[in-house]
């Protein structure tokens, strides 16, 4: 039997990997830091974050997200499973 908690594990890896992924094929300057960041496309994309604040930029990097006022937030903010659904949309996206 397989252990949950080691797929889990498997899942934010994935996760981070693909984030990274997209960033260096996509990434651009952003516009609240010195960094190349994924900017989030589609308003669906843009989940809130904190009250009036949503995401606008993915740090893959730094394992970072930033919202519209450019405050840097930690990947656990949001469900993994909201951070795949971005990431899976956001692919989809930038190759439309």
């Amino acid at each position: 039997m397989k252990n949950l908690s080691s797929e889990i594990e498997k899942i934010q890896d994935f996760a981070t990997e693909k984030a990274s992924a997209l960033q260096s094929s996509y990434g651009q300057q952003s516009d609240h830091s010195n960094c190349t960041v994924l900017k989030i496309i589609g308003d669906e994309n843009q989940v809130n974050l904190d009250g009036s604040r949503y995401l606008t930029e993915i740090d893959a990097e730094r394992e970072a997200l930033f919202d519209n006022k450019g405050y840097e937030y930690y990947y656990d903010v949001i469900s993994l499973e909201c951070l795949c659904q971005i990431l899976d949309n956001q692919e989809f996206q930038y190759k439309s």
